[in-house]
């Protein structure tokens, strides 16, 4: 009889995290790309043991970071890498949201998302900076949207694959 080892809780979930974040972090290094945190915090948000649940979480976590890349790239190139645009693109991203979804809290990432582009750019004095930060941002969330949704499809997968239950308990038995 073999013995059932008992895991504390949210021991899958630690390993679900810290693999995909190590998976991340290497492919932003073999990129040869210094920074990791937005893969890695979108690691974190998107990570879930269903493969369902992680996609949907992925994709909320996409369209908003998309928006907020598209509003503040917008505000950008219309009116310039100023203080005042990083106020002017939350307040578009406020509207075009309210409009879109049916709670203020699922847009806050579009928010974040247009204040990381402005603010780089106002902060810089360029708008170069600040088109390099949103397609940093898209491009790093993207990264850590897929790696884990991609984990959760394969560990789902073998979890689910058939034990094979005609090989012998004890070696030799067959002979």
């Amino acid at each position: 009889m073999k013995a059932r080892v008992t895991w504390p809780v949210g021991t899958g979930y630690a390993v679900r995290v810290l693999l995909a974040m190590g998976l991340c972090w290497a492919i932003i290094l073999a990129l040869r790309l210094n920074d990791p945190i937005w893969a890695l915090i979108s690691v974190i948000m998107v990570t879930d043991p269903d493969p369902v649940a992680a996609a949907r979480l992925a994709r909320a976590r996409l369209l908003n970071t998309m928006a907020g890349v598209v509003i503040g790239l917008a505000c950008l190139l219309s009116c310039g890498a100023q203080p005042w645009v990083v106020f002017l693109g939350v307040a578009v991203a406020i509207l075009v949201g309210s409009r879109q979804v049916d709670s203020p809290a699922k847009i806050r990432l579009a928010l974040i998302t247009v204040v990381l582009v402005l603010g780089t750019g106002a902060v810089r004095h360029s708008t170069a900076a600040a088109v390099e930060a949103a397609l940093r941002r898209a491009g790093e969330v993207l990264l850590g949207c897929v790696v884990p949704v991609l984990l959760a499809w394969l560990l789902d997968k073998l979890r689910r694959a058939p034990v094979d239950q005609s090989s012998p308990d004890v070696a030799g038995d067959e002979e």
